[in-house]
């Protein structure tokens, strides 16, 4: 069974190592939640109070529970015209309230301007914080395009309402959440945007998968809908591809030819294995393992629960093992820990039901961290990739930054949105070593050949049954390969499917602007324009930035500013 989990999410964080509500704005339950957009909270923005946030909430399809609910909100300053509408789709995990982070701040601040009082030795420490605090009016862009005249709308996904210690069985729901659902979840908020800004078409712009499913939407809606297209580090303008450099490439072909030799017609083009494949593969591998086997419906950022924490366990620990520093920091009681660094980021880093203080402890001191802000600040750093998702602070982010994106993160997201996604994906062999050398490592390749084939080995076990490794008769074996070439067969006609998203990127004819990180250079491939209008700006590859830095961290210069002056010139 090791061997199987290896295998699986091995092959998972290798290809795709990116992928509760606020507070104070409440949210509608039971049947009130079927009624039209309903306000449940309206208030001066802090720290901008010309700035006015509301917020709606409203039941979506089926109405099964509390977690069939998306909550719009809307930033504005009413004592202007606004030049246009925009609307920001925050990225995997995140929220609307995670990107706008008003009650965050305030927190922040309430607890920094007491601590500041009761340790005035700390005084530089504290006074940065505040001085800091006053900065996220340029970082956030929601803040940033609402205080320069825009109309900004974002929406909290359904994954913001999933109950409080929802889990295993529970989530079954969420075998339904897949693309359809997103793209019609937001095809809600927007006609409400557009109702209430009484425009008939705005601005989408997208945060990481917030691009992507800017892209689809924009693929099935442009017309009707949009004026242009914002992907902030959330695509390349075309379909997404995965570069798997050729040498990597012809180790997996011939141990997969060798475990699996009765492969479907499609999966060999011109005597060779088509990487298009190996996305099969993880599909029936990941369906039946997560769904089957362990009724594993999201990705639970708990990482303790149904199994998940032993198998990321065991995939870090074998790419360790090639040199690939993956780190996955387990957060135990998810759900409460979120609430109490929400409440007050300088409270001591433990977990709120245990005590325990909450690992990796500080590198220099080898003691707990004093305070979540700086163990914020490391776990942003670390993981999953070291300076892949932020360049820490000494690079384009702070400790307070981090804490921004992380302290909003909903436990759950839903693995259906990560399998669909794999057959979007466009897998391209290439003989560069660029997507190697953007992690920032370098691979063990001495232990490569041996790597992959126990990879392959595990992930042919799990396909074809444990009997391959005792003795599995011919028999058994002939029917396990019949099974699986019908697994493969429907997985790739319902990849292909899924590819109506992707199929009509051609036909997108509104403006476009791109941004990349480093991840996103490696997640998505080079910034490629696949729409058919010509007005495709590439607002910059940086590969010094990470991820998260795009959206929280010292930003303005480089992604802010040029946003808004595209904006003014296409508005």
């Amino acid at each position: 069974m090791r061997k199987r989990v290896r295998a699986f999410w091995a092959i998972f964080w290798v290809l795709f190592p990116a992928i509760s509500s606020g507070p104070a704005f409440g949210q509608v339950s039971g049947d009130a939640g079927r009624e039209p957009w309903v306000v449940v909270g309206q208030r001066a923005l802090s720290l901008q109070p010309e700035i006015t946030h509301t917020a709606w909430v409203k039941g979506v399809q089926p109405f099964l529970g509390p977690q069939d609910q998306i909550r719009l909100h809307r930033l504005v300053d009413e004592k202007v015209q606004p030049r246009a509408a925009v609307f920001i789709l925050a990225g995997m995990s995140d929220e609307g309230m995670d990107i706008v982070a008003d009650e965050f701040l305030e927190n922040t601040q309430r607890t920094v301007q007491s601590a500041l009082t009761q340790n005035p030795q700390a005084a530089a420490f504290y006074k940065g914080l505040l001085d800091e605090l006053e900065t996220f009016k340029a970082r956030l862009l929601p803040r940033y395009l609402a205080a320069n005249g825009y109309d900004v709308y974002t929406i909290d996904y359904r994954t913001s309402f999933i109950p409080k210690y929802t889990q295993g069985r529970q989530l079954a729901f969420m075998k339904d959440w897949g693309w359809d659902c997103f793209v019609s979840d937001i095809k809600e908020a927007i006609e409400q945007a557009k109702r209430l800004s009484g425009q008939n078409k705005l601005f989408l712009a997208g945060e990481s998968f917030g691009g992507m499913l800017a892209m689809n939407y924009a693929s099935q809606y442009w017309g009707e809908d949009l004026k242009g297209l914002i992907l902030l580090d959330g695509g390349n303008g075309g379909r997404w591809k995965i570069r798997i450099p050729l040498e990597l490439w012809k180790l997996v072909e011939s141990e997969l030819l060798e475990q699996i030799p009765d492969m479907p017609e499609w999966a060999v083009v011109d005597g060779r294995l088509s990487p298009r494949i190996l996305q099969a593969l993880i599909d029936v591998a990941g369906r039946r393992l997560l769904y089957d086997g362990m009724a594993t419906y999201s990705y639970d950022k708990q990482l303790n629960t149904g199994g998940a924490g032993a198998l990321l366990e065991v995939a870090t620990s074998f790419l360790n093992d090639l040199g690939i520093p993956l780190h996955m920091y387990g957060m135990p009681h998810y759900d409460d820990l979120r609430e109490a660094t929400f409440k007050d980021i300088l409270a001591p880093p433990v977990d709120p039901v245990t005590g325990i203080y909450l690992e990796p402890y500080n590198p220099q001191t080898g003691r707990p961290f004093p305070d979540y802000l700086r163990w914020f600040g490391t776990v942003g750093y670390l993981s999953p990739l070291t300076g892949l998702f932020s360049s820490g602070p000494e690079g384009n982010n702070t400790m307070l930054g981090q804490a921004v994106n992380m302290a909003h993160n909903t436990r759950h997201w839903p693995m259906e949105l990560i399998l669909e996604a794999v057959g979007m994906f466009e897998f391209e062999l290439t003989t560069s070593n660029e997507p190697l050398e953007l992690l920032g490592f370098k691979v063990n390749t001495q232990a490569l050949p041996l790597a992959v084939e126990n990879l392959v080995e595990g992930l042919a076990g799990d396909l074809l049954g444990d009997g391959i490794f005792s003795g599995m008769s011919l028999r058994a074996r002939q029917d396990a390969q019949k099974s699986l070439k019908r697994s493969l067969d429907k997985s790739y006609r319902s990849a292909s499917q899924s590819l109506g998203y992707v199929g009509d990127y051609q036909k997108i004819d509104v403006p476009m602007l791109v941004f990349q990180s480093r991840l996103g250079l490696l997640l998505w491939g080079p910034i490629r324009p696949g729409i058919k209008n010509q007005d495709v700006t590439n607002g910059g590859v940086y590969k010094d930035m990470g991820h998260i830095d795009v959206y929280t961290g010292l930003n303005e210069e480089r992604i802010n500013r040029p946003t808004l002056e595209w904006l003014n010139r296409r508005s």
